[in-house]
């Protein structure tokens, strides 16, 4: 429920009004008069407050995430208060091998590896839990070529892209970085798991001649297309320990090899040189990488705490990702319109009125201390907009909303349909501003223009489309350069957040005003 609590107004008799946009002249009747002493009311309406029993605020169950972001989430934990996140990730490749056929020959092929990387800190749990990953070649595509729209989400059945026969290997890890070789380290911050394919000698030494044998047939030129049908990919699975949960930033196909030196003169060193080996030993060259172009794709086992479902029966509305709950919020909009249109004929018949801004703020409460202590936080960003019904798109077509569209399309907030909120931790909170445009697009082309049975306007069930909103937990990137910017907006996968939203003190401050002539 939203109850009506004051509305300030400010009111400029005379008003010395100096027009911004318009040239000035002495002809009165031309618009742009430079001098004008009729009447400006300003309004500041802050009357729109939820209370705590609301079903305006609550909480909105999810059950996938699409495969819109590059990070990979590896591992299992179980944390009092939070839930539990259970998380594995299969993947396709992009081909990135160049080989030097002159340096590397067939029998100095070694074997071939998936190397996974993942930043020092880039984990949730305990440092020192065993942990073990068990790798899988995939006998199906998540994608087929051309087929780059369609989202793959992360409810899929690994068991519809693998076989458990076609196991690779296995390997025991910890996320800490004491006691491990420097092989194993960079000075980027990353830090590797690896594990070769097969078991055997032989069977390691049969995969490295696959791959050998691919890249000279392909005559050094390797496809995309060629690739997946050579190799579909991998499914990397937690198959021991639930202790810790891995942050993945790259995932990569390497193949291991000696290759021969220059001596130099740039000359192929041969057998007669004594002075330096002829081989460089303990090499490797990257022949796959996962990549925009390539699908991930995670797959996700989450479920909330008890404690987190009691609240939401309660009425409360917590956020929690990954997978688990957004936000839901019903937006005041017919009573902003409904107020707006009505401060338009206080005046008289000459009123002309303007809606200046609108902003929402959002706080949140308190995190809870064992949450906090554990180093849980906020989502970095909340996106906010319609849960369903239409919208008007930027060439203004009438276009459904949904959020599956949203990262499909791979839209970004536009100021209209779309806004997102960086999480403000000096104020717990977060701004939405801007708003004051969703209502101008409502009120010029009413997307979801619903009619009653006789043909007449049903505004009511228009606003409920435009009321129905959603918070969504997102990661927010920019890039730029010299010509141009872009934001990209993909579901947040960075580490657990939790947010609990502080439904009494959400504010929405409306800024108007009208001109009577």
């Amino acid at each position: 429920m939203i109850d009506v609590m004051k509305r300030n107004r400010i009111f400029l008799l005379p008003l010395l009004f100096i027009a911004a946009f318009c040239s000035c002249n002495d002809d009165s009747g031309t618009i742009g008069f430079s001098v004008d002493t009729t009447s400006l009311t300003i309004y500041i309406d802050s009357s729109y407050v939820y209370s705590q029993q609301s079903d305006s605020v609550s909480t909105y169950p999810v059950d996938s995430l699409p495969n819109r972001t590059i990070v990979q989430m590896l591992g299992e934990v179980v944390i009092p208060g939070y839930g539990t996140v259970k998380a594995d990730y299969l993947t396709q490749f992009y081909p990135v091998a160049e080989f030097d056929t002159n340096l590397v020959k067939l029998d100095m092929i070694d074997s071939v590896g998936v190397e996974i990387a993942f930043q020092y800190n880039s984990f949730f749990g305990d440092s020192l839990a065993p942990m073990q990953l068990t790798v899988y070649q995939l006998n199906s595509l998540l994608r087929e070529d051309g087929n780059v729209r369609e989202p793959i989400y992360s409810n899929l059945n690994p068991a519809d892209y693998y076989d458990p026969a076609d196991k690779l290997g296995s390997s025991f890890y910890v996320a800490s970085t004491q006691s491990y070789p420097d092989s194993l380290l960079d000075d980027n911050g990353y830090r590797f798991i690896k594990q070769v394919f097969g078991t055997t000698a032989a069977e390691k030494k049969e995969w490295a001649r696959k791959f050998y044998d691919f890249y000279l047939q392909s005559g050094g030129n390797i496809t995309t297309s060629a690739m997946n049908q050579f190799f579909k990919g991998l499914y990397i699975t937690n198959t021991f320990g639930r202790g810790t949960l891995l942050y993945i930033v790259s995932t990569a196909v390497v193949v291991y090899h000696r290759t021969y030196a220059y001596d130099s003169s740039g000359a192929l060193k041969t057998v007669s040189d004594d002075s330096d080996a002829l081989y460089v030993e303990n090499t490797s060259t990257t022949y796959l990488m996962t990549s925009y172009e390539a699908p991930t794709i995670n797959h996700i086992t989450a479920q909330a705490a008890p404690e987190v479902d009691a609240l939401r029966a309660q009425g409360e509305a917590v956020m929690q990702s990954p997978q688990m709950y957004d936000g839901a919020i019903t937006f005041p909009t017919a009573r902003i319109i409904e107020t707006f249109n009505s401060s338009r004929s206080l005046g008289s018949t000459d009123t002309v009125g303007v809606l200046n801004t609108i902003n929402m703020t959002i706080p949140l409460k308190p995190m809870p201390e064992e949450l906090e202590a554990l180093g849980i936080v906020p989502p970095p960003y909340l996106l906010l907009m319609r849960k369903g019904g239409n919208a008007t798109s930027s060439t203004n077509a009438i276009v459904p909303m949904n959020l599956e569209e949203f990262y499909a399309d791979r839209l970004i907030n536009d100021d209209k349909n779309y806004f997102y909120a960086a999480y403000d931790e000096a104020s717990n909170s977060y701004t939405f501003t801007g708003l004051q445009n969703y209502i101008m697009n409502i009120f010029q082309y009413d997307p979801n223009d619903i009619l009653n049975p006789d043909g007449s306007l049903n505004p009511a069930a228009d606003y409920a489309y435009d009321s129905d909103m959603i918070l969504v937990p997102v990661t927010v990137s920019k890039t730029s350069s010299s010509y141009s910017s872009e934001t990209n907006i993909v579901p947040y996968l960075g580490g657990l957040t939790y947010a609990h939203i502080d439904n009494e003190n959400i504010r929405i401050q409306v800024v108007y005003s009208t001109k009577v002539y």
